[in-house]
């Protein structure tokens, strides 16, 4: 279950960054929230059917495919003019759209691409932070170090599988790992 959660948290992020990268230019205006909503009823679905862990993460990776090359498909305007603002901040008001009254698509609409701190940077900061406490708890060498271990170690791997038909898509995108980030706090 857990595993499975998190193939899903870190596929709808996937969903999310191709819809952010794709919507400010598209010329039809509907286009990209269209293909986004219908590939999120199909991961969805990919992800509630009943199947071993293997096929499963094969559903997904198909479902993944699929709506890359429908958000390929959108016809856009690319505008190299158009600033990316990134946006950070509390999990739940950066990414609740009533909560910060509907930031991105205004942003949008005076001529910017945003990029979003998604759920899955969250997830690999609270590990971050459960590992750092495991440290100051003295637990270095613990059964708890290592679980925390594995579990990071087998969703590292499985990120990894699930945007790896997104390298084209997200290059000049990529992100600091978050120990990076905490460097500069």
């Amino acid at each position: 279950l857990e595993r499975t959660a998190w193939w899903a948290i870190v596929s709808s992020d996937i969903l999310q960054k191709m819809l952010l990268k794709t919507r400010p230019y598209e010329i039809n205006e509907g286009d990209t929230d269209e293909v986004f909503k219908k590939n999120v009823d199909e991961l969805c679905y990919a992800i509630e059917q009943k199947s071993t862990g293997k096929e499963r993460m094969a559903r997904i990776i198909e479902v993944l495919t699929k709506a890359r090359n429908q958000f390929r498909q959108i016809p856009i305007n690319y505008n190299p003019e158009f600033p990316l603002i990134g946006i950070v901040g509390e999990i739940f008001c950066r990414l609740n759209n009533f909560s910060n009254d509907n930031l991105i698509r205004r942003i949008e609409k005076f001529g910017a691409e945003t990029w979003l701190s998604d759920i899955t940077e969250w997830v690999w900061y609270t590990k971050v932070e459960h590992i750092r406490k495991l440290r100051e708890a003295r637990k270095r060498f613990s059964k708890d170090m290592l679980i925390a271990k594995i579990k990071n170690s087998f969703q590292k791997s499985d990120e990894h599988k699930l945007l790896k038909p997104f390298e084209e898509d997200f290059r000049g995108y990529e992100e600091p790992e978050v120990p990076e980030i905490l460097e500069y706090n």
